[in-house]
This record gives C-alpha cells, sequence and structure tokens, in this order.
C-alpha cells in the first residue's frame, strides 16, 4: 500500500515538473492597477483584505481601479452554560466590496458564517 502511494506521489511530481505547469497568479504583468484603497467599517479586517490587494498594482496600466471596503464583524453568543457564562459563539462577516473604474461601477457582497466553542484560555480565543 505503501508503495502505491509513493509511486501515486512521484508521478504527481513528476507530471507537474515537466508539464510546464505555472501558478496562475506567478507573473506580475497585470493589465489593471488599483490605485486607491478605501476602507470603511472594521478596519482590522479591511487592512487585511486591502493587503492582498497591494499585488496588482501596476503603475504602467491604462485600466486603473479604485476600491472601496466596508466590513462587518458580528460576534453573538449563540449558548450559554447553567452559570450563564457564553459556551458557544456564532461569528458574521460581511464584506462589500465597490470597484468604481471611471464611469462604471461594481458591488460584490460576501457574507461567512462560522460558530465556535468558548475556551477558558483567551489567548487560544485571539489565536484563532
Amino acid at each position: 500500500m505503501k508503495k502505491i502511494k509513493l509511486i501515486f506521489l512521484l508521478t504527481i511530481f513528476l507530471a507537474f515538473n515537466n508539464c510546464g505547469y505555472v501558478p496562475l497568479l506567478s507573473n506580475n504583468n497585470y493589465d489593471f492597477s488599483i490605485q486607491d484603497i478605501e476602507i470603511k467599517g472594521d478596519k482590522y479586517l479591511g487592512t487585511k483584505i486591502s493587503n492582498k490587494f497591494e499585488i496588482f498594482q501596476n503603475k504602467e496600466s491604462n485600466k486603473i481601479f479604485n476600491l472601496e471596503i466596508n466590513t462587518n464583524l458580528l460576534k453573538v453568543i449563540s449558548s450559554k452554560d447553567t452559570k450563564g457564562n457564553p459556551k458557544t459563539f456564532s461569528i458574521e462577516i460581511v464584506c462589500e466590496v465597490k470597484i468604481n473604474n471611471n464611469n462604471v461601477k461594481k458591488i460584490f457582497k460576501f457574507n461567512e458564517n462560522a460558530t465556535y466553542n468558548n475556551s477558558s484560555s483567551k489567548f487560544k480565543l485571539k489565536k484563532k
């Protein structure tokens, strides 16, 4: 069984090395540029998202976009134990991205929900 896995992994490794596979975003030759990023709402989440867009800053491009990122973070106690302490939390992240290109405007909305258990160690909760 281990030999089959080893042969399979070796075959996949050789196939990707020899077929000319290149990651999609490996080259930085984009034909657009993000000039201005405005953050509204939750600053921490907005900064995390705007940092991901920094690779798309091409000074030589004619297509210039401006982004407005509006993020909201809603944290709610889902259930409590018998003492009234929070047991589980529900978190909802809503992100709205407005893309402006001269007279063309597009709006994209993203929602993400998650539920997690409370921990006695607040350091572990901050780490997540």
